[in-house]
């Protein structure tokens, strides 16, 4: 027993000398060593049988049927998806940033299914309901911005052949779109609308005529334009063409009212004192809806919007009344 005993240490040390001199020594590089192989073979040897076991297992071999349709029926799910998945168009293509986003109010109002891309950031509708929106949008009057017309109209279809007086209708129209631009910059008007009648100068002064314009503007709803804005739009229009003076521009709102003329006070006219009142009494009507609704609805759950029109018709009657008196 005890010769066994001295005997182990001396075996385990003989070992471990030959172990450490049969190993060989590295190769230089990233190569794995043949021992290395060996137990990755070896491994993958040894995961087999028990892929193979798992797989005859009687359990796993009646849920195998199961297993396969599942799969078939996701790869059958996920080509159904793809092929019936409905094409998104962009309909912002050539937007500003502003338009894009009245555009997507817009779209969202009239119940369009509108989405945003992410990656280029463009509207997107499907492909079925391209033409009809892009024909919303131009009945909204968006874009505001468009690229077609203006100064940078002057240079298509320009040629040798083109006659004087059609240079001059198209700069004419140039410069009405250049100026309806203009005027919708002012923040309470949504659309405007710009025409010029410009004839043509003689050489003398005496036989001169002078250019005449008229401006159609319409404001946001609940807004109005006020004298002050009205006063600036004729002075700009007036100094943008030559020969046209200030008393020659005519503005009038889409209502057809007319807000310059000599029946303007310093109030301003008719037309927009009734319009101010308008506007005052929807903003007031909403207020008051909406105290009335928030404390039961909660304040982020009521949106009011009020559309007022008044019969601003003044009549004019006259009553002859007798009375009897008794002698």
């Amino acid at each position: 027993m005890e010769a066994a005993l001295e005997q182990r240490p001396l075996i385990e040390g003989s070992a471990t000398e030959v172990d450490s001199t049969a190993r060989p020594p590295a190769e230089s590089g990233n190569a794995p060593a043949p021992a290395e192989q060996t137990a990755v073979t070896a491994n993958q040897s040894a995961a087999l049988p028990a892929m193979k076991e798992v797989m005859s297992q009687p359990a796993v071999k009646r849920a195998m049927p199961a297993i396969v349709a599942l799969l078939s029926l996701l790869v059958v799910l996920i080509f159904w998806s793809i092929m019936t998945s409905t094409p998104f168009r962009s309909v912002s293509d050539g937007f500003e940033s502003a338009d894009v986003q009245l555009a997507f109010e817009a779209l969202k109002s009239a119940n369009y299914d509108v989405r945003i891309n992410k990656s280029t950031g463009r509207l997107e509708v499907p492909e079925n309901d391209f033409q009809a929106s892009r024909i919303f949008l131009a009945s909204q009057g968006i874009p505001r911005a468009a690229a077609d017309g203006g100064m940078g109209s002057l240079a298509e279809g320009s040629s040798m052949t083109t006659s004087q007086f059609m240079e001059q209708v198209k700069y004419n129209n140039a410069i009405e779109v250049e100026l309806a631009r203009t005027i919708t910059e002012i923040g309470t008007i949504e659309t405007a609308r710009v025409h010029l009648a410009a004839p043509k100068q003689s050489v003398f002064v005496r036989d001169r005529q002078p250019a005449k314009a008229s401006v159609i503007v319409k404001p946001y709803r609940g807004r109005v334009v006020d004298p002050a804005q009205v006063l600036s739009i004729v002075h700009l229009v007036s100094a943008s063409v030559p020969y046209l003076a200030t008393q020659d521009v005519t503005v009038v709102d889409h209502y057809g009212n007319l807000l310059t003329g000599s029946n303007a006070d310093k109030d301003g006219t008719p037309a927009l004192n009734n319009a101010r009142f308008e506007a005052e009494r929807e903003t007031e009507l909403a207020e008051r809806i909406r105290e009335l609704l928030i404390p039961a609805l909660g304040g982020g759950n009521v949106r009011t919007v009020v559309n007022l029109e008044m019969d601003f018709t003044q009549r004019e009657t006259t009553r002859e009344q007798y009375l009897d008196f008794e002698p």
